[in-house]
């Protein structure tokens, strides 16, 4: 996360998750951390069905509330 192009350290970032095909108010939270010297934070989320992630940085000190663009994760089963 940058502000101005500079890293914003120690916003708290929380990653919500919705499985495909669920209602828009099925998402909830995954994961939740902190951001780092330069700026960024790391989940380690593995999903086991094609699922739709947003992250949300909660409002802090110096900055107001974000949302990022939905990135989506396509999951394919295996044959056994």
């Amino acid at each position: 996360m940058t502000d101005a192009g500079v890293p914003v350290v120690g916003a708290k970032v929380v990653l919500w998750a919705k499985k495909v095909g669920r209602a828009a108010d099925a998402r909830r939270v995954k994961e939740a951390g902190i951001t780092g010297a330069d700026g960024s934070v790391v989940f380690t989320a593995v999903p086991k069905r094609s699922t739709k992630y947003r992250l949300r940085v909660v409002r802090g000190e110096g900055y107001g509330p974000a949302l990022s663009a939905i990135a989506g994760v396509v999951v394919t089963p295996t044959s056994a």
